[in-house]
């Protein structure tokens, strides 16, 4: 049988990201955060990536939670990330994706950047020991939302990616 994919190890975070999830899993700081501060634009999203955004950028990720009851999905989010084998039926369906991954020979590209946050270079490594069909691309330095440090180097990987499935 072939091994399990690691589900979210608290321990395996940075104090940081630990840190975080216990702020946005407290009943009170969570909400007042997330729904009040709209903490996810304000905070973290600048703060998890390296280039500084313009102004015209944070009014369009501004833009669809300008109202603060719009903002709920956004606290529901780290609230279901598995940690410690919580929520349980978010553990459960993470498990079981992870194990469908680990079975399937379905092709798979992984873009990925360093130092990373929650998916860094180490997380590569294991995976390729544990994937068939697996592809990785790093594209450069980054931490979280890399999709805004490096646009057309991700780009250019999944067209590359792409292109090879079909040769």
């Amino acid at each position: 049988m072939p091994p399990a994919m690691p589900v979210t190890d608290p321990a395996a975070f940075p104090e940081d990201i630990q840190e975080f999830f216990r702020t946005m899993r407290d009943p009170v700081i969570g909400p007042q955060s997330v729904i009040e501060g709209n903490a996810f634009i304000e905070d973290m999203l600048p703060k998890s990536i390296l280039r500084r955004m313009t102004h015209a950028e944070m009014e369009a990720y501004r833009e669809p939670f300008r109202d603060p009851a719009t903002r709920k999905p956004i606290l529901v989010w780290p609230n279901e990330i598995p940690i410690a084998g919580e929520p349980a039926s978010t553990t459960a369906a993470v498990e079981a994706y992870g194990a469908w991954l680990v079975a399937t020979d379905m092709p798979k590209l992984h873009v990925y950047v360093s130092p990373g946050m929650i998916n860094p270079p180490q997380m590569v490594e294991a995976l390729a020991g544990m994937l068939t069909n697996y592809e990785t691309a790093y594209v450069g330095r980054g931490l979280h939302y890399i999709q805004e440090d490096h646009p057309e180097a991700i780009g250019r990987a999944l067209a590359d990616w792409y292109r090879r499935l079909g040769d």
